[in-house]
């Protein structure tokens, strides 16, 4: 569970982080009337949804269970890829409306991963290795966790750069 929580950390930060190279350019190039503003919008909604589902987060933890949580954000936010993306596998239109449901899509799935991933973390390191506990445990998870988030969050624009070249 650990190195999934570290991986997860790499793919939502690096899946947000794709977003900043290619999406500016594409909606304001694609769609008529679609200038800096309504880009501005369509970025400050993943953070929106993200605002808005983080208090439902531990209602969706106790109801289906933290690694059930995990699951249905990871897909939900592998679907708001492919919305934002309007992918022609899933035959989406390629439409502002498809892709401001990918993004709001995006921060909501996003919560359901970042906010239970580490307590299941720390959850799983304290049965696994008792000998670890209080400050030393949170301290050593918590530089580990952001430490990856750092990789994502660098990882995606470059990658997304690299692509669109």
């Amino acid at each position: 569970m650990f190195v999934f929580g570290l991986i997860s950390q790499i793919y939502i930060y690096g899946g947000i982080g794709f977003l900043s190279p290619t999406f500016t350019l594409h909606m304001v190039n694609s769609y008529e009337g679609f200038d800096e503003f309504w880009v501005g919008i369509y970025f400050a909604m993943p953070a929106v949804t993200y605002i808005i589902n983080t208090p439902l987060v531990p209602y969706w933890c106790k109801t289906f269970g933290r690694r059930k949580t995990l699951l249905y954000g990871s897909v939900l936010f592998c679907l708001s890829v492919y919305l934002i993306g309007t992918s022609p596998l899933l035959n989406l239109p390629d439409s502002p409306h498809t892709i401001l449901f990918g993004t709001l899509l995006l921060g909501w799935s996003a919560c359901m991963v970042t906010v239970p991933i580490l307590p299941e973390m720390l959850h799983k390191i304290e049965h696994d290795l008792p000998s670890l506990k209080g400050d030393e445990l949170n301290n050593v998870a918590s530089g580990y966790f952001n430490s990856f988030l750092g990789v994502g969050e660098t990882l995606g624009p470059i990658s997304a750069s690299l692509l669109t070249e």
